[in-house]
């Protein structure tokens, strides 16, 4: 049988990959203590990149002090990073794999307790119950730049894109859902203002990049919290990243109550998601990563029509290598006449 398009290569943006597996930007916490990359880091992602994973997105790695979310999280904060983050992506490319940079920042999720995050209003975060003073304007301004300080940090390190993190919970989401942004500025109080956060992170960071680098995002859809955002606000959201620039959406949960509401709401917003993105967004690559993520989603040999999927597990630097090493071998599906999804 003809191969299935999953292994053939792909394209996201102006990037290039061997294939359509992709390690989903899973937190590993192992970074040493002032979030710099440590052997086991090196290890973990030399080891995905010699089991054929074609996409490594880096784990969310916080591009601001204020912004981390917890003890050995990575950090690509600081121009003191750019030499570990060096070693990390030397170490994927001598397989051949792709590695982007996943960049973000906490906002009131936040689990440092010695931390001072921020976020747009003051509203206990639904996940840690963490109450903080809502976000100046010089302090949103300041968020912003730390997002193209870490893009101009992951050029210098040789990362092939940048992965903006607007999801699950944290400051950008917060900036985009009507239960967390309750400001009646530029940056809330309808949901075109609610845009403007992630709109101009985005612009930001892809002014930062050459042309042959990638930019990306990891957007929430929809909140998981009762009377939070719904999907159609979180679809149009993507539409307007797409005519800014974004080369790549990856679908996931907006505001989270439990820590699993990630994959679970990714996997409900998925099919509509899907339809909406390709109906209007015909240039975007739209990612589904949740049909590998936990045992209540799709299985691997379910997704055969899929054109990318992303493996993200408790243990990614194990399964994600497996995954890619198994399948490429074994699996055989329905051949595509199109090396891309758009």
């Amino acid at each position: 049988m003809a191969e299935s398009v999953l292994f053939q290569p792909g394209r996201i943006g102006p990037v290039e990959t061997t294939n359509r597996i992709v390690r989903a930007g899973t937190s590993e916490t192992a970074s040493g203590d002032g979030g710099e990359i440590t052997d086991n880091l090196v290890e973990i992602y030399e080891n995905l990149a010699r089991n054929r994973v074609g996409l490594i997105l880096s784990g969310h790695m916080f591009c601001h002090p204020r912004g981390r979310y917890a003890t050995r999280q990575t950090g690509i904060h600081d121009d003191a990073m750019v030499p570990g983050l060096t070693r990390l992506t030397s170490a994927v490319h001598r397989h051949g794999g792709k590695v982007f940079a996943q960049l973000a920042h906490a906002g009131s999720q936040s689990r440092v307790p010695e931390n001072r995050p921020l976020a747009p209003s003051p509203v206990p975060n639904a996940l840690t119950g963490r109450m903080v003073e809502a976000a100046t304007a010089v302090e949103i301004a300041e968020v912003i730049e730390a997002f193209a300080g870490g893009a101009r940090r992951a050029l210098r390190a040789g990362f092939d894109g940048v992965h903006i993190h607007a999801a699950n919970g944290y400051l950008i989401s917060e900036f985009s859902s009507a239960l967390t942004n309750r400001r009646e500025d530029e940056w809330g109080g309808t949901a075109r203002a609610r845009d403007r956060f992630v709109l101009e992170v985005l612009k930001a960071v892809r002014r930062e990049v050459p042309a042959g680098m990638a930019v990306t995002v990891k957007l929430g859809l929809q909140d998981a919290v009762p009377g939070g955002m719904a999907l159609d606000e979180g679809v149009r959201r993507g539409e307007a990243l797409a005519a800014a620039g974004a080369d790549a959406i990856e679908v996931s949960c907006n505001a989270m109550r439990l820590p699993s509401d990630s994959a679970w709401q990714s996997a409900q917003a998925a099919p509509c998601a899907t339809c909406c993105f390709t109906a209007c967004c015909r240039r975007l690559t739209l990612r589904l990563t949740s049909c590998l993520r936990r045992g209540s989603c799709a299985s691997a040999r379910g997704c055969r029509s899929s054109s990318w999927v992303g493996c993200a597990c408790p243990r990614p630097w194990r399964r994600s290598s497996s995954v890619a090493r198994r399948t490429s071998s074994r699996w055989r599906g329905p051949s595509s006449a199109s090396p891309t999804w758009s």
